[in-house]
């Protein structure tokens, strides 16, 4: 947005192509959301036996959009999207909001990520981190997570016994 309005396009210009922006990804969304695999599974793990909630650096409108296919969104406490917070992550304004709305300390959340960006808004706030890597961030540096695990089935073990080391 600012590049934008420093190389001379008017306010109205940035706004209308961050509107076709977000047009052609929620098009994009549409056409399929895949879980990754054992998901469900995990979730229904932890049901009832510690809150949980999804903190997204998506907007409310595209969340809705992969989730509506997904069944998952009742094995979570809260949802929390771009537009419950300022900062976005690496920011760890995200994960504190968090915090804030469970009435919880520092110490007694984990938190459950997948990227570099995700494990840095983990580290700034002070939260504990497991890494589940997806395709893409594989190969990432993911140095100062608590765990870092090859799949989303090690993360029932983990969660259950946190916070032991």
């Amino acid at each position: 947005f600012i590049l934008a309005l420093q190389q001379g396009m008017s306010p109205e210009a940035v706004a209308q192509l961050q509107e076709e922006r977000n047009r052609r990804y929620s098009d994009l969304l549409r056409n399929g959301t895949l879980l990754m695999e054992g998901v469900a599974d995990t979730l229904s793990r932890l049901q009832n036996k510690v809150r949980m909630g999804i903190v997204t650096s998506s907007r409310r409108e595209h969340f809705d959009i992969i989730h509506a296919n997904t069944d998952i969104l009742p094995y979570f406490d809260f949802v929390l999207t771009q537009e419950d917070y300022k900062g976005s992550k690496p920011d760890p304004e995200p994960f504190l909001t968090a915090m804030k709305h469970c009435r919880l300390t520092r110490e007694e959340c984990l938190i459950i990520e997948d990227s570099e960006r995700g494990l840095a808004a983990a580290n700034a706030a002070g939260i504990h981190c497991i890494i589940v890597p997806n395709k893409l961030t594989l190969n990432c540096d993911f140095t100062g997570a608590w765990r870092v695990v090859d799949n989303i089935r090690e993360v029932t073990e983990a969660v259950l016994n946190f916070p032991a080391s």
